[in-house]
């Protein structure tokens, strides 16, 4: 039978920067189902918004989104717009079965596949072959009743949060060790080879220690949360923004003032304090690089990464 290694790090490059905890237990079940003679490998973890717009427009000839044509001929693969599913934020993978020889991907939902989604359920996932609008046998999500709308908040499951206070470090990779990365490259820090790819290796870690000995923190290399909160608010002072609570209601098409006068600084366009079409392109560019819900409004989430 094909050596589970392989079947683990194929897994490992398919599902990209998906969160931590997503890759571990995913892991488990490559493990707990190659025990029962069930090879398993994961297809599909995180993806960005753009990838989404490409799945998305796959049936839908005539799909536009952020003004770029995205539309294809074909069947119909998903209903979720960019933003609206669960792998967007790195809380969902695909699966599939393998040959026993490990050259042929099934995708008949027999007994080992209900096995497999089974172990998957012990572990904390939920299974889209349990849906009932539609079923999507392949899908695994870590979101414990969370919905793509209360991702895009900000809100995370319990599992997840629980997890948080546990140090970002070497071996590490995902969406948190990439925004680490670009925080730092975006103050001087280099990482010449590698950039923000999402993997903390050597260069990162070397990047860390730096910013830990210029900020006189603890220089072992790890991102705890006290380095993270520091990474951030030294990203603030550096491009000149200063910590501004949230004003307390969205901001949008249409509003004026010293808020919207913020947001333009933040987002680099002209401080006229009219929140017009030009300023709320620049937002939707600003919430798609930092992987927050692409709306357009200045939400408490999107005021918050901002300031």
């Amino acid at each position: 039978m094909i050596n589970e290694k392989i079947l683990i790090d194929r897994s490992i490059k398919n599902m990209g920067k998906v969160h931590p905890m997503v890759s571990k237990k995913a892991i488990e079940v490559i493990k707990k189902s190659y025990r029962d003679q069930i090879p398993v490998q994961i297809s599909s973890g995180f993806r960005t918004f753009s990838e989404q717009a490409v799945l998305f427009g796959q049936g839908r000839p005539c799909y536009v989104w952020k003004g770029k044509f995205y539309g294809k001929s074909g069947k119909i693969v998903t209903h979720a717009e960019p933003g609206q599913s669960v792998h967007n934020y790195g809380l969902a993978i695909d699966f599939f079965l393998v040959s026993k020889d490990g050259r042929e991907a099934l995708w008949e939902v027999n007994q080992d596949w209900k096995k497999t989604a089974q172990i998957a359920k012990n572990l904390g996932f939920s299974w889209g072959g349990d849906w009932h609008s539609f079923k999507d046998f392949p899908h695994l999500e870590l979101t414990q009743g969370l919905s793509w709308r209360e991702l895009s908040e900000g809100k995370r499951p319990a599992i997840i949060r629980e997890t948080s206070e546990v140090p970002i470090q070497q071996g590490s990779h995902g969406p948190e060790v990439r925004r680490i990365q670009e925080l730092l490259i975006a103050q001087g820090y280099r990482l010449p080879k590698f950039g923000s790819d999402g993997n903390y290796g050597a260069e990162t870690l070397a990047a860390v220690k730096q910013f830990q000995h210029d900020h006189k923190l603890k220089e072992d290399g790890r991102a705890d949360k006290r380095t993270i909160v520091e990474i951030e608010n030294a990203d603030k002072f550096y491009r000149g923004l200063p910590l501004v609570d949230y004003p307390g209601q969205p901001i949008q098409l249409g509003s004026r003032g010293k808020d919207v006068e913020r947001i333009q600084r933040a987002i680099k366009t002209a401080p006229d304090g009219i929140f017009g079409e030009k300023t709320k392109a620049a937002v939707c560019a600003y919430q798609d690089r930092h992987h927050l819900q692409v709306d357009g409004i200045v939400g408490k989430n999107t005021w918050n990464m901002m300031f």
